[in-house]
């Protein structure tokens, strides 16, 4: 059988394609045209291998301008938090922790204490049930209050000055801008999401 002897079906087969495949193939010049019905199979062969070739190297090339433009972009997005480290945008979660539980500890503490500080004036009250009720709700009220008035800011200060502050990021952007810097993590001091 002569090698350029062979019909479309033939070539679809031995290249693993339809013959509709074959007929595109050929009409994008990709492969060689058939002369009188018959195509010449190592010409089509290395044509489409040469073909397919192209293909992934034009993928590798455009798979590495996506890759240089993610780089980028993560380049870009670090310097943007490393500013905004340095500006003062974000809190260490740790700082954020510390000045929770102090918030916590005090306003436990504050009703924790608020039998011992009540009980004489309750016992003085003789059984007085809106007495006693009206002084339990303003004790609750100002600690209450008290807790609302909690800034922790001595907190953060205190805390500060144990943790330098972080100039290089040290770990990938994730859900919530939770970042990591020097081992510390940060996030929007208004709690937002958005940079």
């Amino acid at each position: 059988m002569n090698i350029a002897n062979h019909k479309l079906p033939d070539i679809a087969k031995a290249l693993s394609l339809t013959t509709s495949r074959i007929q595109q193939l050929v009409k994008n010049d990709i492969l060689p045209k058939p002369v009188a019905g018959n195509y010449d199979l190592a010409g089509c062969i290395r044509a489409y291998e040469k073909y397919l070739q192209q293909q992934n190297s034009s993928k590798n090339n455009n798979n590495l301008h996506t890759q240089k433009l993610r780089l980028l972009k993560a380049q870009a997005d670090k310097a943007e938090l490393e500013v905004a480290i340095l500006e003062g945008k974000y809190l260490a979660i740790s700082e954020v922790e510390l000045t929770w539980l102090n918030l916590l500890l005090a306003f436990r503490a504050r009703m924790l204490g608020i039998p011992n500080n009540l009980a004489r004036q309750i016992i003085a009250l003789d059984n007085d049930f809106v007495a006693v009720s009206n002084l339990l709700e303003k004790e609750i009220h100002a600690a209450l209050l008290e807790l609302s008035n909690y800034s922790g800011e001595e907190d953060i200060t205190k805390n500060s000055e144990h943790n330098s502050t972080a100039t290089e990021i040290n770990s990938e952007l994730t859900y919530g801008y939770v970042f990591m810097a020097k081992q510390q993590k940060y996030r929007f001091k208004d709690g937002s999401k958005k940079f």
